[in-house]
């Protein structure tokens, strides 16, 4: 079976998503625009909290995660080990798999 990498007119069929679109062209709110105020408000009662703040990348939110509970410069911290190297790019100037430790130094 083969999978299109991207398939753009099958995710675009939604009417919704049509009218999602011009919504947001009327008023050019790209960045912070009501659309992020209404999701956050949406995710902040799924989990049952006053607040949740969207953020633009995974790296975003552990930067934010971190900071939140007190990690700073020099720090060491123990982050999990993904296939991805952008949470490491936050955490570490080493990068990922460098080094003969899995300590990372923090650069925040």
């Amino acid at each position: 079976m083969q999978v299109k990498y991207l398939d753009l007119h099958r995710q675009f069929q939604d009417p919704e998503i049509h009218r999602a679109i011009a919504r947001i062209f009327t008023h050019c709110q790209f960045v912070l625009g009501p659309e992020v105020a209404g999701f956050e408000a949406q995710f902040a009662q799924v989990c049952g909290t006053r607040w949740a703040v969207g953020v633009n990348s995974a790296t975003d939110a552990l930067f934010l995660a971190l900071k939140a509970l007190g990690v700073a410069r020099g720090m060491k911290s123990l982050p999990s080990l993904t296939p991805s190297s952008l949470p490491w790019a936050r955490l570490s100037p080493l990068g990922p798999g460098r080094g003969s430790s899995m300590w990372a130094r923090t650069t925040i």
